[in-house]
């Protein structure tokens, strides 16, 4: 499903040269639930940025379901990112004066919003967020905006789900929460990979590769 080789993303700084990716090769098979763990730092956003068409390396490739992401144009690659991969933000990234079903709308294309506004619903419903359909994201915990950003990422119905430390901000019970609410994309035959530095994951997780310093450091 996912197949990173050789990739390396580089940043010129003041300092001089930082390899956030060091030459990754990693494969992960449709319906694994992965976690990438690290410290800050050690590469675990860019991962999930170049997997999922956002940010292109320096060198090797990133193949996802068989198409080599960065062959594609930039218009492509959001066209194949919206068709096949769902992402969750540690900062929710909700629009303040959207509600919540709004927020999850966002998602779908404009010429289909129409179509969509029953999932919408549906995975509000599934999420336990049915009574906060009509509210703004000022008015929700942290719990409550990291499951919208969920069902947002879910919303086209996309194989896989990249989460960026999505229990970075909650205490224990919502991110047991959040990660079974992924857990269960899984296990209806969905792709996750999430990175994180907390344990939650770990329970859920088919496998935990490590992260160090732009490299796996470990089984991978």
């Amino acid at each position: 499903m996912i197949a990173l080789d050789e990739t390396t993303k580089l940043y010129e700084t003041r300092g001089g040269e930082v390899r956030a990716l060091d030459g990754i090769s990693l494969e992960i098979a449709e319906g694994e639930f992965v976690a990438v763990r690290g410290p800050s730092g050690s590469g675990k956003t860019t991962l999930l940025m170049a997997v999922a068409g956002m940010l292109r390396p320096s060198a090797g490739t990133v193949r996802v379901s068989e198409q080599d992401v960065y062959q594609l144009s930039q218009r492509e690659r959001a066209g194949f990112r919206a068709r096949n991969i769902g992402f969750v933000f540690q900062m929710f990234h909700l629009v303040p004066y959207l509600s919540v079903l709004e927020n999850v709308m966002l998602a779908a294309p404009v010429d289909e919003r129409g179509n969509r506004l029953g999932a919408a619903s549906d995975l509000l419903d599934q999420l336990g967020l049915a009574g906060r359909a009509t509210h703004r994201p000022s008015e929700l915990s942290a719990g409550e905006k990291q499951r919208t950003a969920i069902a947002r990422a879910l919303l086209n119905r996309p194989k896989i789900i990249l989460a960026d430390e999505p229990t970075g901000n909650l205490d224990p019970g919502n991110a047991e929460t959040v990660v079974s609410h992924l857990s269960d994309f899984q296990r209806g035959g969905g792709t996750v990979v999430v990175a994180t530095h907390g344990p939650a994951a770990g329970q859920f997780a088919t496998r935990v590769v490590q992260l160090r310093e732009g490299k796996l450091d470990g089984r991978a």
